[in-house]
């Protein structure tokens, strides 16, 4: 638990973003790496411990209008006129790679949420996670015959609930 808070420390301490004089304003979500391991998900050890630092650091109250939290994990909206933000959490409900699994990625709840999030908004609409949206998974072959993943992502790792997620969001006729 002290490596994650030592990473988030550490890029407070090195990144320029961070030491700048001026109010700089962001968002933010997270990935892995931010969790300490590569490719993780709900069974990480440290997931709970990276979700408090997270949180802590980055972390906003609900803000009537403009920013909404979800029930739990990292995931939140922001509003700026008619541009609405969605950053998602692709770790808290994730499960491993499985085809079938239908909330695999972003969990049932999450889901839930965003498409909540856009059916009651007007606007325009980003969606972002820490990680792959789109693409397949790339592999490579080692000399000994052995398949490494190189790549993971929404639809690399869980086709099935990003198929019926990018088929409700297509109905809903959002730009």
């Amino acid at each position: 638990e002290l490596d994650i808070w030592t990473r988030y420390f550490e890029s407070f301490k090195t990144s320029p973003l961070f030491r700048s004089n001026r109010l700089i304003p962001m968002i933010a979500t997270w990935d892995d790496h931010d969790t300490g391991i590569n490719n993780a998900d709900k069974d990480t050890t440290t997931i709970l411990e990276a979700r408090r630092a997270f949180q802590t650091l980055f972390g906003v109250a609900d803000i009537a209008g403009i920013s909404e939290n979800g029930r739990s994990g990292v995931y939140r909206s922001y509003s700026v006129g008619d541009q609405h933000f969605i950053l998602l959490d692709n770790r808290t409900f994730r499960t491993k790679a499985d085809p079938s699994d239908r909330y695999g990625h972003f969990g049932q709840e999450q889901e839930e949420w965003l498409l909540e999030q856009m059916r009651t908004k007007k606007g325009f609409f980003w969606l972002v996670a820490g990680g792959v949206w789109g693409g397949a998974a790339i592999t490579q072959t080692k000399s000994d015959g052995t398949i490494r993943r190189m790549t993971e992502g929404f639809f690399g790792d869980h086709p099935l609930q990003y198929k019926e997620v990018m088929q409700k969001i297509y109905e809903m006729n959002k730009p």
